[in-house]
């Protein structure tokens, strides 16, 4: 339960990047700033965390091929926010949003794979009914498919898929030497070069910095590239891929909540019906399990 909550605490986070960036923008700055802002700044928290704990990394040290193959770990991170912002630019963020969820099921595919083992039946019901869930909490059925963009929706379908992948490089422990922490810190390292080379942090000579988009930048930092890889690098490895990718799910009805109680939107009856249907899915299953004693890892 303990490293169940941490996952849940990590994709929560991601919930709260929705609202925050949306501020950002009514606030002027583009999508392009707030996520090489995310990855800059959450790349210098971290390695700061780093260095002040670095006594516990004492005798520990890393070969080039490890740091290297850690850094690569972390290209996921950036694919997932540069995708998903253009997805989001592209067509309705109720569709960027359904089109990023299927990482559920993608993420218990990747298991399905690593493992050689078909997923439980439990699995299975679980991602049925987070993406019935979803689709009512994302506000499909009002909004229907309007705005439909071909180049939105594969930038929305990468998204998941390199969401998931992010969720299923989080549970490989790599070099023993890594502590959840550092493992963090070179992940976001390469998602931060990556983003970069995408497109280059012209807000660091713009002045946008200066003009309001450092507080964006931290907090943008702190619930999308310090907290979820540092959370799902100690609990996604002790619970598995799949249930960390069915618990993830907690990042919708986070980002339905934070947009009606901070951005004031307006939040319909369905879609909070979708909200219950998506933390049933995470819930109850794990509950029959438990009362049958299978387990869902």
């Amino acid at each position: 339960m303990k490293y169940s909550f941490l996952v849940f605490l990590g994709a929560a986070s991601y919930g709260i990047l929705s609202t925050i960036a949306k501020f950002s923008y009514e606030a002027g700055f583009s999508a392009f700033d707030a996520t090489g802002s995310q990855m800059i700044f959450g790349t210098i928290i971290l390695w700061a965390m780093v260095l002040l704990t670095s006594k516990k990394d004492k005798g520990n040290k890393l070969s080039a091929k490890s740091i290297v193959a850690t850094m690569l770990m972390g290209i996921p991170i950036g694919i997932t926010s540069f995708s998903y912002y253009q997805a989001v630019q592209l067509m309705p963020a109720s569709l960027a949003i359904l089109l990023l969820f299927q990482f559920t099921w993608i993420g218990v595919l990747f298991e399905a794979i690593s493992t050689k083992q078909l997923p439980n039946k439990f699995k299975i019901i679980s991602s049925l009914v987070l993406m019935f869930g979803t689709v009512l909490a994302a506000g499909i059925l009002e909004h229907g498919l309007n705005n439909f963009s071909l180049k939105g929706f594969v930038f929305g379908i990468v998204s998941a898929f390199s969401y998931a992948l992010f969720i299923f490089f989080s549970g490989k422990s790599g070099d023993e030497n890594i502590r959840p922490l550092k493992k963090s810190a070179l992940m976001v390292t390469g998602a931060m070069i990556l983003t970069s080379l995408l497109h280059p942090p012209m807000f660091l000579v713009n002045g946008a910095l200066y003009e309001g988009l450092i507080p964006y930048g931290v907090l943008l930092a702190i619930f999308g590239a310090v907290l979820p890889p540092l959370l799902f690098s100690i609990g996604i490895p002790r619970i598995g891929v799949g249930l960390s990718s069915i618990i993830s799910a907690a990042e919708l009805p986070v980002a339905v909540v934070a947009s009606s109680f901070l951005l004031h939107e307006d939040v319909t009856a369905l879609q909070w019906l979708g909200v219950l249907v998506i933390l049933s899915g995470m819930i109850l299953p794990n509950i029959i399990a438990k009362k049958r004693n299978v387990v869902l890892v």
